[in-house]
């Protein structure tokens, strides 16, 4: 259950198929807030056009994305978030970890038609834990306990 209802932000994190988008937005419609997806802003900052493309990220770009958020109408929920960099800072925030056995997500995933860039999920998941996903999992369990 959420706490911090009066937050400029909530984070929704997971790998892929863990169902980010669709929590966030039905989140976001609950708390009359705007949604945003955090690889379309990766994508506007940094021109890159894959997940691929994204494993090649920087302080610069982590920095860039910081200042694009800022900017965002507030309150704001935020889907996708992969550095740890980013959430911390906005630290105080909500983070929501969406934790989906592997099955479902590939069931999800397969439903869906593929990955977004048509590759299988464990080259998903691997790409994911590349991007820094492992690492805000890592985050979350380290700053609630």
């Amino acid at each position: 259950m959420l706490k911090n209802l009066d937050s400029d932000y909530f984070f929704v994190v997971g790998y892929a198929g863990s169902g980010k988008s669709t929590y966030a937005k039905m989140l976001a419609v609950s708390l009359n807030a705007n949604f945003i997806e955090a690889s379309d802003i990766v994508k506007k900052v940094s021109k890159l056009q894959t997940r691929s493309d994204l494993a090649s990220k920087t302080a610069d770009l982590d920095q860039a994305i910081i200042e694009e958020l800022r900017k965002v109408e507030k309150p704001a929920v935020v889907s996708g978030v992969r550095q740890v960099s980013i959430l911390q800072a906005f630290e105080g925030n909500p983070i929501i970890w969406l934790s989906v056995p592997f099955e479902k997500r590939e069931d999800r995933l397969t439903r869906r038609g593929s990955t977004k860039d048509n590759i299988s999920l464990k080259e998903a998941d691997d790409l994911d834990n590349k991007l820094g996903v492992g690492e805000v999992l890592n985050y979350i369990k380290d700053y609630h306990n």
